[in-house]
């Protein structure tokens, strides 16, 4: 009888007793990691549990499908839907009027006739979003904020991207999908995921129309397009050093406000504008994913992305780390088929292979756009790579047109941001590297002031760094609030991958680098580790799909379902952040801005002057003031000081004595203000971390009202004046520096957080 001859061996396969071992290791793995991730609380909500969290979710889920009723609840529900219905149609057709552009942007660089419908369909509307924010700051910049303009360019560049649509062949074949050791990916699995999917997208994109009360968002991020707008063109704000920043993503909602015709309702067209980031690198993640590794990573790593409470987090509040994260995954996806390319051409000069690297050029631009941190994150580890990771096949005259061309892509979207502040400012990266370039505006002190108020981690031992280093370790990979299991419970696994390891190993090393810049060159704010995660997202649906066989495959179902049950609850609650849902967005307002809105109402009521306009001292989130407002930011000279106090540099703050009253009644009456509001929370704050002028203090309106500048302070509500004292550093401070604040026999004890005087004769 003839022998058998032995099984043809399986590419890619591991032999039986490593197999094994393999196997159990992931399955130990997943178990372990999901029992560490699950034991942990809720550092920013406390005292929830993760496990708290998980064991309501099924009642609470049920809740938000059919709300209980609650007395004396503010409208909303289908009414909320249909008051934001036309907020949804004006952001819709500024993204079609921006996906235009870029579609024709896509034919314009060559390479359309060659990707998949989802590819086309990512990088176009990842270049037609950085085409809107570059053509607002330029119409900006022109004083030609009008909607017309807005719209005209939008039908415009809506109809060139049809055109560019259907004189593009046909979309190529994904091509042959590379069958690893992947689970099977049936019909079924599209089915539910895409209804996961659509689950999570719903909260992301109702909450991108809340209005906002987050302070950073209030006070730059849309206070700065609200002044440019009500001014009609971007010009330098003194008292505002933040909006020098670079405002890729704040020129969306700068664009939302110019296209509606009003700055309040207009910043929710915008704010929904700016959260299509999200699903947009959904939509990347699932076109690349499937294009390196197979359909199952590709629909996995989008799953993964769109379920962290993260994403929908950066997305509800108009943060620039949404837009952020969104460029720097496009950078590296554009490096990485450059790299591809440059592989397969042996390391000749290419059109293809120039076309992919301009586009890394243009997205990693575009993170040097959103934050000056898109340099280190993006721009030049990007660049780097494109120069490195072509080997030695790669000649000189080929590194030197892919840096070129590279460079060139990178100066046409954060060039414009660099020039703005070199004209205005001197510097081109204003208020950073003063003392290479000065700036006009800005001292030694207020430089000093900067890099106190932010300053690198430092550490007393190599043995304290360490432990610190895993300490944040730890938050990265799991201890946050908003973070997912689903993340770091499958991003080991992609290693178990056979083929395309070169392209795992560049990631994963991209992904260290991030985590350690974020580490060495930061203040460790958890936020500003988000724009790594979609990088994690990929190699977690690679490590997904790696889970074919063995013990494993069995284990997937009830770590996803676990993961995806505790991201939904988080996000369809409070949990994730302020969110107006479906509320009355007049309610949502009010909500987010109690004090300024009750001053408002005194307006409307009387109670207040119609000329009413506060200097505000401390308080600078005022992007909700429905009345004019003069303030500065903690890191500009403050206004208060300089209008109130005797210039004499050899005095310090404390002991400034005031300008004559007469004077500071005249420099107060040619500014138009009537009243001084104080924000003394805010001061507090300022004191301890960025550090605050010591010329606002309680005594020296005592001063100010003795002098006859000012009348003695307005009685406001408890509701709006008085905080709770409580503990820690602020309450300490408060009863150091100003015992005079807190209320006399209050249980518990509270102080006067806000003040409100009118100036004398107004």
């Amino acid at each position: 009888m003839t022998p058998r001859k032995p099984p043809a061996a399986v590419p890619g396969h591991v032999p039986g007793e490593v197999s094994r071992r393999i196997d159990v290791a992931a399955a130990a793995w997943l178990i372990l990691f999901s029992l560490w991730f699950y034991s942990l609380d809720m550092p920013n909500n406390r005292p929830s549990t993760r496990l708290d969290v998980l064991q309501s979710a099924p009642f609470h889920l049920l809740d938000v499908i059919d709300p209980p009723e609650v007395k004396d609840a503010p409208p909303g529900g289908w009414s909320g839907l249909l008051q934001r219905l036309p907020l949804l149609l004006a952001a819709a057709g500024l993204a079609a009027g921006a996906w235009g552009w870029g579609r024709l942007g896509l034919r314009a660089v060559g390479v359309d006739a060659a990707l998949t419908r989802a590819e086309r369909f990512y990088l176009a509307g990842m270049l037609g979003l950085t085409v809107l924010s570059t053509v607002t700051l330029v119409l900006g910049l022109l004083g030609l904020l009008a909607a017309g303009w807005f719209w005209g360019w939008g039908t415009l560049g809506f109809f060139a991207g049809v055109w560019a649509a259907w004189m593009t062949p046909p979309c190529a074949s994904p091509g042959p999908v590379r069958r690893r050791e992947e689970l099977p990916f049936s019909t079924t699995w599209r089915i539910v995921l895409g209804a996961v999917m659509v689950a999570f997208l719903l909260p992301l994109l109702i909450g991108s129309l809340t209005p906002q009360n987050d302070f950073d968002v209030c006070e730059y991020h849309l206070g700065g397009p609200k002044e440019w707008l009500q001014q009609g063109r971007i010009t330098f704000l003194s008292h505002n050093v933040y909006t020098s920043f670079p405002f890729l993503t704040e020129m969306l909602l700068l664009a939302g406000m110019a296209a509606w015709g009003e700055w309040h309702t207009g910043a929710l067209v915008g704010q929904a504008v700016l959260a299509l980031y999200a699903p947009l690198t959904a939509v990347g993640l699932y076109a690349f994913g499937r294009r390196w590794f197979s359909p199952a990573a590709g629909w996995m790593s989008a799953v993964v992305w769109l379920s962290i409470p993260w994403t929908t987090r950066i997305s509800i509040i108009a943060y620039a780390e949404g837009g952020l994260s969104a460029y720097i995954f496009a950078a590296m996806i554009a490096a990485g088929v450059a790299l591809e390319v440059l592989r397969a051409k042996d390391g000749k000069i290419d059109r293809t292979l120039l076309a992919w690297a301009s586009l890394a050029g243009v997205f990693a631009g575009g993170a040097f756009g959103c934050k000056y941190p898109g340099l280190l994150v993006s721009t030049i580890p990007v660049g780097l790579a494109l120069v490195w990771a072509g080997g030695k096949s790669a000649s000189l005259k080929t590194r030197g047109w892919l840096v070129g061309v590279y460079s060139a892509g990178v100066l046409l979207v954060a060039g414009p941001w660099l020039l703005k502040n070199l004209c205005e400012t001197g510097n081109p990266v204003y208020p950073l590297a003063y003392g290479l370039f000065g700036g006009v505006d800005w001292t030694p002190a207020d430089h000093a002031k900067w890099q106190h108020g932010h300053p690198l981690p430092h550490y007393a031992s190599f043995g304290a760094w360490a432990v610190d280093l895993v300490r944040k370790l730890q938050d990265f990979v799991g201890n946050n609030d908003w973070h997912s299991g689903l993340v770091f419970a499958f991003v080991p696994l992609a290693w178990l991958l056979e083929r395309g390891r070169w392209l795992i190993g560049l990631i994963a090393l991209y992904l260290g680098w991030l985590f350690l810049e974020w580490f060495l060159l930061t203040h460790h704010i958890d936020r500003f580790w988000v724009p790594m995660l979609p990088v994690a997202s990929l190699l977690a649906g690679a490590g997904w799909s790696a889970c074919a066989t063995g013990v494993r495959r069995k284990l997937v179902p009830p770590v996803l379902l676990a993961g995806l049950l505790l991201n939904l609850a988080i996000v369809t609650s409070g949990l994730v952040g302020y969110s107006a849902g479906l509320t009355d967005l007049s309610v949502g307002r009010q909500r987010a801005a109690p004090v300024l809105s009750f001053l408002k109402h005194e307006i409307d009521d009387g109670g207040l002057p119609a000329d009413f306009h506060p200097l505000c001292v401390g308080e600078a989130a005022l992007f909700h003031a429905e009345f004019p407002v003069t303030y500065n930011t903690v890191f500009d000279h403050s206004l208060f000081e300089e209008w109130c106090g005797v210039d004499d540099p050899d005095v310090s703050s404390a002991e400034r004595p005031l300008k004559p009253a007469e004077e500071i009644l005249a420099t107060l009456a040619s500014r138009g203000v009537t009243h001084l509001y104080v924000n003394w929370a805010e001061v507090v704050r300022y004191r301890l971390t960025y550090g605050y002028t010591d010329f606002a203090s309680p005594r020296r309106f005592d001063e100010l009202v003795a002098a006859g500048v000012l009348d003695r302070a307005i009685n406001l509500p408890d509701q709006v004046a008085l905080a709770p004292l409580g503990e820690g550093n602020e309450a300490a401070e408060i009863r150091r520096w100003a015992p005079e604040q807190i209320v006399a026999g209050s249980e518990p004890p509270l102080y006067v957080a806000r003040q409100l005087f009118r100036v004398r004769g107004r």
